[in-house]
């Protein structure tokens, strides 16, 4: 399994975290721990064979129809698996990079791996993907996604409720929601509409993302500590607490998913780590 980040130039970097590759094959994704774990952000895929995929504890297995595809906010994991060898190149945009564009509540999207027109219907597309999916050089296929995300991002951002999502970011998910009722002059309605329309998912559940992406974190920096020590470290009340969250996520316990020693999780890591240290935040990165 090889993966690799990019880095976009400043002019995208307020919509996209990173633009990444990844390839592997059939035997790499063997584990069934493998899992594409929650992280509040959106991907589009450019894929060069259709995999299957099923949400954790889902006996249901769903093959992708289409090479390029959207997905849309994680509540829980997605494992993947494929026949052949397969290649992805992937943008992944950040939590409110959609805030001014969405047409229809980004809820819609939820746990749902769609092809990418789907979503873009406004505008044509579809000659770009196709042009994409025929290259191998990576400048162009930089020059196509480039193409693309003229089309399909908003032209800016929605400085509130970027301010918001890091509100929230910037504390790793240890927030009490209600504080952000007078820190940012809304109501408990007007916050959860807005998240739930322009990010698909209500602060709560932010939260509860980016607190187990602490854990996941911490672990990453400790690995030599107790599961008790971390889960109390990364906001939770008790283990108690942090087991039946980690299973609502990944549907094993913490020591039996850990056991198996899965590659996606070090991926997963490797961008909690660029995340929590604002490495791709547009007002710090080198544009």
């Amino acid at each position: 399994m090889l993966y690799q980040e990019y880095k976009p130039p400043g002019i995208y970097s307020q919509h996209v975290e990173c633009f990444w590759t990844l390839c592997f094959n059939p035997n790499d994704l063997a584990n069934p721990n493998e899992m594409f774990s929650p992280d509040c952000t959106f991907d589009a895929l450019f894929c060069s064979e259709p995999f299957y995929y099923r949400k954790a504890g889902s006996a249901r297995w769903l093959r992708t129809k289409h090479p390029a595809l959207f997905i849309g906010q994680k509540t829980t994991s997605f494992t993947c698996r494929t026949g052949k060898p397969i290649e992805i190149f992937g943008i992944r945009f950040k939590p409110f990079a959609f805030g001014t564009l969405a047409s229809q509540p980004l809820s819609f999207w939820n746990d749902q791996i769609v092809p990418l027109q789907t979503v873009f219907s406004s505008v044509s597309i579809s000659h770009l993907v196709n042009k994409f999916i025929g290259m191998t050089n990576i400048n162009d296929r930089f020059d196509i996604v480039f193409e693309l995300l003229d089309k399909i991002v908003p032209k800016g951002i929605d400085d509130s409720l970027r301010a918001q999502t890091n509100y929230i970011l910037d504390r790793k998910g240890k927030v009490k929601i209600k504080e952000m009722y007078s820190t940012f002059s809304t109501n408990k309605l007007s916050l959860a509409k807005n998240f739930m329309d322009k990010i698909g998912l209500s602060p709560k559940v932010v939260s509860r993302i980016w607190r187990m992406n602490n854990f996941l974190f911490l672990q990453s920096q400790q690995p030599q500590s107790n599961f008790t020590q971390l889960c109390l470290e990364a906001g939770y009340y008790d283990q108690a607490h942090f087991i039946k969250e980690f299973k609502s996520f990944f549907f094993f316990t913490p020591k039996s998913f850990y056991q198996s020693e899965p590659h996606l999780l070090n991926i997963s890591q490797q961008g909690i780590q660029k995340r929590f240290t604002r490495q791709y935040d547009p007002f710090v990165q080198d544009n």
